[in-house]
């Protein structure tokens, strides 16, 4: 064998023993359902809870102990929205500023109308972050230094 074979032979010997053949991944999946079959003993009358009585009892999805959910019913999750994430910004009330020069006043008066809590001037060709902040106006210039774009993100 040549030199450049070598390190190579064992790369590929490695990888066609990982690899399964299409046969031996139906025997696999046959194995894997019967072990789980095994494993889990079905559920008979007796290991049933008992349902709750109509006379006033509980039927929150808490239950009565502890505050915790019956399984097989999981809480919802608490969604939070991040720093960011809060859609204040209305690019469309500052559409007025295209054409012209980003001044400190213009600016500061496009943050205000715009509700954005944030601000970033972005230069012709300029580099930016691709995160989404609905909070943020964001102002591109042109090769001349003038607004072409006002937009929130």
């Amino acid at each position: 064998m040549s030199r450049i074979a070598l390190p190579v032979l064992p790369m590929l010997i490695a990888l066609s023993a990982c690899a399964p053949a299409a046969d031996s991944a139906a025997e696999s999946a046959e194995v894997v359902a019967a072990a789980e079959s095994e494993s889990t003993p079905e559920a008979t009358p007796d290991d049933m809870p008992a349902a709750p009585d109509a006379g006033g009892a509980d039927t929150s999805a808490e239950g009565s102990e502890g505050g915790t959910p019956p399984p097989g019913n999981p809480p919802a999750p608490e969604v939070i929205a991040g720093p960011g994430l809060d859609e204040s910004c209305d690019a469309s009330k500052v559409q007025d500023v295209v054409g012209k020069k980003p001044e400190q006043a213009l600016v500061d008066d496009a943050v205000r109308r715009s509700g954005a809590k944030a601000v970033r001037v972005i230069p012709h060709d300029g580099m930016v972050t691709m995160d989404y902040r609905g909070d943020r106006l964001n102002l591109q210039l042109d090769a001349s230094g003038t607004i072409v774009t006002a937009t929130c993100g």
